[in-house]
């Protein structure tokens, strides 16, 4: 019997969404762009830093922090969204969030936005986001 073996992605404020994003040395710059390059299972591995952008997640993966000593901030402010989107229309999927500040929200479902999908955080906190309703 052969098991789904997860891939690593990493993401830094000095990466480039041109890389592979499987190495610290070669991370992608944004989290979307580790989203969208992994499948069902995989880690998104992400350096301390500021990240400015809205994460819109249809697949069951695992966002963390590289580092807890350090914060890492999803910051949606910049576009009127939730800062976290997770849905998939198709099947149920399990998020996990760890050791991340998300803020910056301003959309239906504030900081975090789940019309369908599980959603664990561990170690993160939500805050400065307002909602026009549904959050």
């Amino acid at each position: 019997m052969s098991s789904a073996i997860s891939t690593t992605f990493y993401v830094s404020t000095i990466g480039s969404d041109e890389n592979d994003c499987r190495s610290l040395s070669l991370p992608c710059l944004t989290i979307q762009c580790a989203i969208d390059k992994s499948t069902n299972g995989d880690d998104i591995l992400i350096a301390p830093g500021i990240y400015l952008e809205n994460i819109f997640i249809s697949k069951g993966v695992f966002i963390r922090s590289l580092n807890f000593y350090e914060p890492v901030i999803i910051d949606g402010s910049n576009d009127n969204l939730s800062t976290v989107s997770i849905n998939n229309a198709q099947t149920q999927i399990n998020v996990e969030i760890l050791g991340i500040i998300i803020t910056g929200g301003e959309a239906v479902g504030g900081g975090i936005y789940i019309p369908n999908g599980n959603l664990y955080l561990k170690q993160t906190v939500v805050t400065k986001n307002s909602s026009i309703g549904h959050g």
